[in-house]
This record gives C-alpha cells, sequence and structure tokens, in this order.
C-alpha cells in the first residue's frame, strides 16, 4: 500500500505515513486539524516525538493531535525544515491516550531521552506541529524522500583510519639512520700530484648520537659504545690517501653491519660517500743544473770539464749529485752528458721535505770556449800569427849566424814556407800541433880557401799552435826547437843541406800522430 500524499511505501494497517505524516484513509489524506507550535527542540538523537495535551493549566484533557512516528532512517520531515522537538509519551493504534502535565513538563526539558522512546528509530527533536498546520514547502507535487544512510560511505572513513593506525606503526617501529659523513673530517696535507690525506672519525660523538638514538628491546642492558664496538663496528678508511693531487676524489668506506641493527631500530648510511681533493699546495719546478758551475778547459781535441755546485745553492742541492759522461780528451763540438742523482730513494719524499720537484734528471753540455788544434791552412793564413812566428824564426836564425860570424860566413836569410802538422785524434803525442817555419841561406867555412857556399835549410818548431774560440790563434814563441842534419851542424848552425833531408826529419818521423802537409810557400 502505498501514501496517496508522497507515494511513500506503507505498512500494512498504517493509519498515517512514516514519510509526510498524512492520514491514511481510502478516500485520500484528510484535513489535518491545527496543531499548538511547537515549544522546544533538541538535538538528542533516539527521542520519541512529544504529544501536545492541551494547555498544562487546563485540568481537562483535550484530545491530543497525532504525530506519526519518523522514518526508519531517523530522519525528520523534509517537508517542515523542522525537528521534532519532543517524545511521544504513549500512543496506540487507533489514537494517544491523555498524558498527565506532569509527563508533559518533564518532556519539555532537553535531555536525553533516547532510552524512554517506546519506537526504535524515533530521532530527538521533531517538530510537533501536525502535518496539517505545517506549511507546505514542496509546490511542484514531486516531494521525494531523502535517502537512507549508505554504508559505503564508511568506506574512506575506515580507509583513513587503516593508514593513520599504519603510520604510527611505522613510526613506532623506524630506523633512525645516522649518516656516518657528519662524523667524519678528512684533512689533505702535502704538495699537489704528492698530497696525502687522513680520515678523522669524531668517535665521541658517534656514540653519544647512537646512545640517544639506538631503542633498547626488553631486557637488553648493553651499551651503546658495546654495541657500537661489538656489532656494528666504526672503522672508516678512504680508498686512496697517497699520491694525490687537486681535484682528485677519495671516496669513503665504513665497517657496519645494517642488518644486526634491525632489533635497535638503528641503521648507518655513507658508504661509498665521494670527496673532492682541495687544498693542496703547488709544487715548485726547480732544474738542478741551474745550481750547477760547468767549464771547459784545455785544447780540442783534449779538452777537459770541470762542474761543481754554486755556493749559494739552496739546501735540498745537498741532496743532489752529478755525474758526467765524459771529463777528459773533449773536442769542440762533442756532447758531454752530466746526471743528476738525489739521495731521496723517493722523489715525492723529496717533494714533502723541500716542497719542490726536480724537472730535468739530465742534461747536456756542448764542449765550447776551449782552444781548437784542428784547423786549416786558410785559417792560419789570415791570421796575424804566421807572421809572428815568420819574425821570430828571422830572430833566431840572425841570432845564431851572428854568433858564428868568426867561424861562419852567410848570405842573406830566405823566407821559403812552412809545415803544418795537426796531430791525430787518438794521437798520444804530446805537443798538439806543430809549426816548422823554414828560411834558407848559403853557408862557407871561413879560413879554407876551397870551401864554398852552400845552400842550406834552417828550420824552427813551434809546439801548441791552437785556435782560439773567438777565430784568433796563440802559440807560445818563445817555445820553440832547433834542428838539423850532422852535415850543416858540423858547421856551427842546425840546418839541412837540402829539401828532402829535411822533410825527413820533420816530417816524416812524425806521420804516425799527424796529418802532414807539404811546404806552405
Amino acid at each position: 500500500m502505498r501514501c496517496k500524499n508522497c507515494n511513500a511505501t506503507l505498512a500494512p494497517n498504517a493509519h498515517f505515513c512514516v514519510v509526510c505524516g498524512a492520514p491514511v484513509s481510502e478516500n485520500g489524506p484528510a484535513s489535518q486539524p491545527a496543531m499548538p507550535p511547537e515549544t522546544q527542540t533538541d538535538d538528542s538523537d533516539e527521542i520519541a516525538p512529544t504529544v501536545f495535551i492541551g494547555d498544562i493549566n487546563d485540568p481537562a484533557p483535550k484530545t491530543p493531535n497525532f504525530i506519526p512516528p519518523r522514518s526508519q532512517s531517523g530522519t525528520d520531515r523534509p517537508d517542515s525544515g523542522v525537528p521534532y522537538s519532543q517524545p511521544v509519551a504513549n500512543t496506540v493504534a487507533n489514537g494517544p491516550s491523555a498524558a498527565p502535565a506532569s509527563d508533559f513538563r518533564q518532556a519539555s526539558q532537553p535531555q536525553n531521552q533516547a532510552a524512554h522512546s517506546p519506537l526504535p528509530g524515533i530521532h530527538a527533536g521533531i517538530n510537533t506541529t501536525p502535518p496539517g498546520n505545517r506549511p507546505n514547502t514542496n509546490t511542484s507535487g514531486n516531494y521525494k524522500a531523502p535517502k537512507s544512510f549508505d554504508p559505503r560511505m564508511l568506506i574512506p572513513v575506515a580507509v583513513l583510519v587503516l593508514v593513520a593506525i599504519v603510520a604510527v606503526i611505522l613510526f613506532v617501529n623506524r630506523r633512525k639512520t645516522i649518516d656516518l659523513t657528519k662524523y667524519v673530517t678528512i684533512q689533505y696535507s702535502g704538495y699537489n700530484g704528492y698530497g696525502t690525506a687522513s680520515m678523522n672519525l669524531d668517535q665521541d660523538k658517534l656514540l653519544d648520537d647512537v646512545s640517544k638514538s639506538i631503542r633498547y628491546s626488553k631486557g637488553d642492558t648493553q651499551k651503546a659504545s658495546s654495541l657500537i664496538v661489538s656489532l656494528v663496528g666504526y672503522d672508516a678508511d678512504l680508498d686512496k690517501a697517497s699520491d694525490l693531487k687537486n681535484g682528485d676524489s677519495v671516496t669513503m668506506t665504513f665497517s657496519y653491519d645494517n642488518e644486526s641493527l634491525k632489533k635497535y631500530h638503528l641503521r648507518f648510511k655513507g658508504e661509498g660517500t665521494k670527496r673532492k681533493v682541495k687544498g693542496l699546495k703547488e709544487v715548485r719546478k726547480v732544474n738542478p743544473f741551474d745550481y750547477l758551475n760547468v767549464t771547459f778547459d784545455g785544447v780540442s781535441p783534449n779538452a777537459s770539464m770541470d762542474y761543481e755546485k754554486k755556493e749559494d745553492s739552496e739546501d735540498f742541492m745537498n741532496y743532489i749529485n752529478f755525474e758526467a759522461s765524459q771529463t777528459e780528451n773533449l773536442s769542440l763540438g762533442d756532447t758531454v752528458t752530466i746526471t743528476a742523482t738525489c739521495a731521496y730513494l723517493h722523489q715525492k719524499d723529496f717533494v714533502q721535505e723541500y716542497g719542490c720537484e726536480l724537472s730535468a734528471m739530465t742534461q747536456d753540455y756542448a764542449v765550447e770556449g776551449v782552444g781548437d788544434s784542428r784547423f786549416s791552412h786558410s785559417d792560419l793564413e789570415k791570421s796575424d800569427i804566421l807572421n809572428s812566428m815568420k819574425k821570430k824564426a828571422k830572430m833566431v836564425f840572425e841570432s845564431e849566424l851572428a854568433q858564428q860570424k868568426e867561424y861562419l860566413a852567410h848570405k842573406g836569410l830566405k823566407y821559403e814556407g812552412y809545415y803544418l802538422l795537426i796531430r791525430k785524434e787518438d794521437s798520444p803525442a804530446e805537443d798538439a800541433n806543430r809549426v816548422f817555419v823554414i828560411y834558407s841561406t848559403k853557408l862557407k867555412t871561413k879560413g879554407n880557401k876551397k870551401s864554398k857556399y852552400r845552400k842550406a835549410y834552417l828550420s824552427i818548431r813551434f809546439r801548441e799552435l791552437v785556435k782560439e774560440a773567438d777565430g784568433t790563434f796563440t802559440v807560445n814563441l818563445d817555445d820553440y826547437d832547433r834542428i838539423g842534419d850532422d852535415e850543416i851542424s858540423s858547421m856551427g848552425i842546425q840546418g839541412f843541406k837540402n829539401i828532402s833531408n829535411m822533410k825527413f826529419s820533420l816530417i816524416t818521423v812524425v806521420d804516425a800522430d799527424y796529418d802532414s802537409t807539404k811546404l806552405i810557400r
């Protein structure tokens, strides 16, 4: 059966509609008598509707207006917009019975009367105005009852509650994470390319923070310090700690066992953290040969070399030694290699001590600044030394002839030329070079009428003729020799009777040691 006013489904034998409150009759809804205005509202849940009996001061009871019960969902009448105000004292199928005034007064007080409600599902604070006296706000005639409570509305609430429970569990069981890198300092020392790194772990602070963060299980009396030592370990190290240069990366390594720390709700991190190397001092590059004096002496190809450290050398030079590949029998243009050695076994130790690095360990030196016995006739003839030797020779010859003028007569002196003998490079001869200056004259013995003038060749030998580095020649003009054969020497002066004899005596006998030339005129 349905309500003819709102089309709501009605229970069998219902006398009024539980939705709109209209009386149920076969001929349609009856007009509803006026009802006193509501006197009180209450927000308490599950309170039966209130029945107005009449004037509280009127001893004669009046016929009460009937207030239909609310729907099972506990909602108020949608067409009134006002909640029911008081619970019903007593209802019967055909009408309410009279209620004492004391009950009415008691019912009009705002209180939770859910326990006194004879009808389950009847909500407190229901509007007591009879349906006939209520304004009809549904002018369209298409009134719809509110939806009943949907249990699915509880799903979001349940999800939120579950999330909150999980969050609380995770929070309670969370593991405290300690970043070991925050307890580590790395110090770099030394010089760029040879630097060292040291890693310092603040164990005291680490143990202190562990003791504050760790949560012991029931009955566990271990201290944080013993735990960290025996169970976790706090060894820290670097993957590379030497031969570092600025910009290198070093990786920190730690020894810990997070699996063993689960029951203490603790874990460590920091393994594999990298740090950049910085702050290393720059190495000063020095050339040890800048502190070495090298000199050459003598005459090529028999020059010699000498080297020694400078007096104002830096302290590190006390640990540097030198060795030359050759010091004797040097020729102009030869190259001598000098090698430097350091008393330190490792150069990095030397760098750490003195802050400098040897930029070179060997250096070549060309033989220079010495005389040269290797020269040509054209070089000699362009110089003034040849004329000096010629003048010297003539003076010697004239002096000797003057000393023998009592016994020996001569006719003039004529320059014939010279021999240049260049000593061979591997020759053991003492004299580097030899120059024989040749003059000729005519001689005869005085007092012997049969004696005739004969031609004689007079020679003088100068030794150690040297071409200097600047192109000039030097020779000791006072260091000379006179040589002659027996035939002319018997006349009281050193000489040769012919060129053949002279060449043999002066040149041929020394060919093994000298590169000789013909007589240059």
